[in-house]
């Protein structure tokens, strides 16, 4: 793993062994993430994208994310990821460079397909980025954040010039869930109430949900209740507002939440965002 300060670029291979995040999980960072062998399911929002080689994902930083985690995984890929923040600080270059992480519905169009001598160009600059990590040299830093641009360029222009790949549906037993959820974080979502309006028992709830996405029910609203925090904190709200819009009744709950998920407080994130 490369992390480069003060630019935010991390860069690495993963593969199927790799520690990944159990369950639904949020960034505060974009992500590149490029499969170069064998098959992987990728869960975004309400969608799943089934990988082969040559499929890259890009991930906002308000989508929430879960790769499969079953047993026999055994793919292997590599991973960018960036702080959106010091691209849009390049100001309109920078908005162009953003189009296809924000200009498109959350959870839609996430991937596309690179033939032989695009996945050689990603790898390349991609590798670039990782040995500037690793090196100690005068301007590796600069040189990185370089690759990176470059990286962008070269993604724009293959998303702009390809048709995006269908995602395919998540498993049917528990859409219905993520639905309700996903339409009611400022409502009561405690689990016996979502299992009467699903007209399920709470026990099969759970597990039904456990089952699909090993991840708990209430991990998953507190993380959709963040990542709508963070799109209320971004519109102007303060941090008072945002807690109970957000569907959190308790204010130091909620700010220990946000710093669990987001890395920071909801302060700390809204001054951010400003600046």
């Amino acid at each position: 793993m490369g992390l480069l300060t003060p630019f935010g670029i991390r860069a690495e291979y993963v593969s199927g062994s790799s520690p990944t995040p159990a369950g639904y999980h949020t960034k505060n960072e974009c992500e590149l993430f490029l499969l170069l062998e064998q098959h992987a399911d990728y869960y975004i929002e309400q969608a799943c994208y089934h990988m082969a080689r040559g499929s890259l994902l890009l991930i906002a930083p308000n989508e929430v994310r879960k790769l499969s985690d079953m047993e026999d995984m055994n793919f292997s890929g590599i991973s960018v990821c960036f702080d959106p923040a010091r691209i849009y600080s390049l100001h309109d270059e920078g908005k162009q460079l953003m189009k296809c992480f924000f200009e498109r519905e959350t959870g839609k169009n996430n991937m596309v397909l690179l033939d032989k001598r695009q996945i050689e160009a990603f790898v390349q600059l991609a590798n670039s980025i990782i040995n500037c990590s690793i090196g100690t040299g005068f301007g590796n830093e600069v040189l990185a954040f370089s690759y990176l641009l470059q990286l962008l360029v070269f993604t724009n222009l293959v998303y702009q010039n390809s048709k995006p790949v269908m995602p395919g549906a998540i498993a049917s037993r528990i859409l219905p869930i993520i639905k309700y959820i996903d339409e009611n974080l400022s409502g009561d979502l405690c689990v016996d109430s979502i299992a009467r309006a699903l007209s399920m028992s709470r026990s099969n709830l759970s597990k039904v949900f456990k089952e699909e996405t090993d991840s708990t029910i209430h991990s998953y609203i507190i993380t959709r209740r963040i990542v709508y925090a963070q799109k209320l904190l971004q519109q102007g709200h303060n941090v008072t507002e945002t807690c109970y819009l957000s569907g959190f009744n308790d204010y130091a709950s909620f700010i220990r939440c946000f710093k669990r998920v987001t890395g920071s407080p909801p302060g700390t994130y809204k001054n951010k965002w400003r600046g």
